[in-house]
């Protein structure tokens, strides 16, 4: 594949985010709908039932894949059998994980003392299998900078996914609706990813690939594994000491905060991989390109969590209703983790586009590790003790050992992700006292009103601190001429 020159990779970027832009666009309202219709059609415990299985699903989901997704994505030198090659062995890999989730069903229930997980367990895996054959073909389409039909395909998937739950819900189908959304979405991005991809396999070939793609994909999976572990252990202390419901106010606020986190980070990072690991030998380059791009996600999302973190009584009130009123501490105090998570995840586009998947799986066993303590710590106070834990974890121990990892190798240093980060916190502190002090006793607002004046003041005072700052005023002007490109090409085109 010939290797489009610079400006034929801006440009490739440009229309991948334009298209990512309104394929997001399209998902966020989805995922709206998805979190406010089944919070009113099903109840907590319903949501607790699913939160009870998804570490088992997320665990297998990233174990069948061997990280051979992002290795199809990075080397661009693959042949055509040594593709075969790895669907053969991923698609084997899929089958045998999905009968041991299946097998394992009693064993599930009878650890949560919930014999409704028997037959959920089973029928769970199906949609395991239906997204491991739907991978190859999306990595070979991020790989040839498709970014506009990878982009379609996750907003058909995302649509047909809701509607079909929303549907299920209304017929009385309770906690089956929630699987009903992943066995829709991911049968529709299976048969559009291997519609749109010119990937065929060829005769069934388990000849493993060579040692540096399984080392590349190892430890790129030993990461993704650490990490699930940390990530879905709150769930299953949740659970098991708390109950379902509590666990269900947990998993409402922990989806909340993952709901605008997803809908940007993952489709930009599949735009940002293949790009970054384009140009990863030209290091002035990748972190010019990495820098102006995760400081506009961040000046997206980042705002607007502190906002919805200042204002949760009133979010919960509105999206979920007053049967929900436990969710918002929970969610509130997530909220504040989210402000990290948009520059800590976009760390893992440099050390896979950069070959550090070693150093990125040591990394993840630290976090891992004091996650897990921060866990144990909270749990004697229910879920908003966990969530306490893991925000405090995040600010004091995560973070800036991340950071400095990550600044250790590679063009990226810490000082530049600290330059970044900390105008953000700096002003969300600053819209939390104004939320307290004036907006919420001092002028008798609707709770919409209320959520409304939080977001304008948060995304002022972002824009305050980040003016304040020589790069904060760089990338400001070069978001600036972004949206002026993207304007003008609306306007010709």
């Amino acid at each position: 594949m010939n290797e489009p020159a610079n400006g034929g990779l801006k440009s490739i970027a440009l229309r991948g985010g334009v298209a990512v832009g309104l394929s997001q666009a399209v998902q966020m309202a989805m995922r709206l709908v998805s979190v406010v219709a089944l919070s009113r059609l099903l109840v907590p415990a319903d949501f607790g039932l699913m939160a009870a299985l998804a570490p088992l699903i997320a665990f297998v989901a990233l174990v069948q894949g061997l990280g051979m997704q992002q290795a199809v994505i990075r080397h661009q030198a693959l042949a055509p059998a040594q593709l075969s090659r790895i669907f053969w062995l991923t698609s084997a890999a899929s089958l045998l994980c999905a009968a041991l989730v299946a097998a394992s069903a009693p064993a599930v229930a009878g650890f949560y003392r919930d014999p409704r997980l028997v037959w959920l367990t089973v029928a769970a895996a199906v949609p395991l299998v239906l997204s491991s054959l739907a991978s190859l073909p999306v990595g070979v389409l991020n790989r040839e900078l498709r970014f506009s039909t990878v982009a379609a395909i996750d907003a058909g998937a995302a649509v047909a996914g809701v509607l079909c739950a929303v549907i299920a819900a209304l017929l009385g189908a309770g906690y089956w609706a929630l699987l009903v959304a992943t066995f829709a979405a991911n049968a529709t991005s299976l048969l559009a990813s291997w519609c749109a991809a010119r990937f065929r396999p060829g005769r069934p070939d388990f000849t493993l690939p060579d040692r540096a793609l399984l080392g590349f994909g190892a430890n790129l999976s030993g990461f993704s594994l650490v990490n699930f572990f940390s990530r879905n252990l709150d769930n299953v202390l949740i659970g098991r000491v708390w109950g379902a419901v509590q666990l269900g106010f947990y998993d409402r606020a922990y989806m909340l905060l993952l709901f605008p986190l997803q809908a940007v980070m993952q489709p930009i990072g599949a735009v940002m991989l293949p790009l970054l690991s384009r140009i990863e030998t030209d290091t002035v380059q990748l972190r010019d390109v990495y820098l102006r791009t995760i400081f506009q996600v961040m000046l997206l999302i980042v705002p607007g969590m502190a906002a919805l973190a200042c204002a949760s009584d009133d979010v919960i009130a509105v999206l979920f209703g007053p049967a929900w009123a436990e969710t918002a501490p929970i969610f509130a105090l997530l909220g504040w983790a989210g402000l990290l998570q948009p520059l800590g995840s976009s760390t893992g586009w440099l050390f896979v586009c950069q070959g550090r998947t070693r150093e990125m799986f040591r990394w993840g066993i630290y976090g891992a590790v004091t996650t897990v303590i921060g866990f144990f710590a909270g749990l004697p106070w229910g879920a908003v003790g966990v969530a306490a834990a893991y925000t405090l974890g995040d600010y004091l121990v995560r973070s800036p050992v991340l950071y400095w990892v990550m600044g250790r190798v590679g063009p990226v240093r810490m000082r530049d992700m600290l330059v970044l980060q900390m105008p953000f916190v700096i002003a969300g502190a600053a819209t939390k006292g104004v939320h307290d002090l004036v907006l919420r006793d001092g002028l008798g607002l609707t709770r919409v009103a209320m959520i409304a004046a939080s977001v304008a003041v948060a995304y002022a005072l972002a824009l305050a601190a980040q003016a304040l700052v020589p790069a904060g005023r760089r990338h400001l002007a070069e978001t600036t001429e972004l949206l002026g490109r993207l304007a003008r090409r609306r306007v010709a085109g």
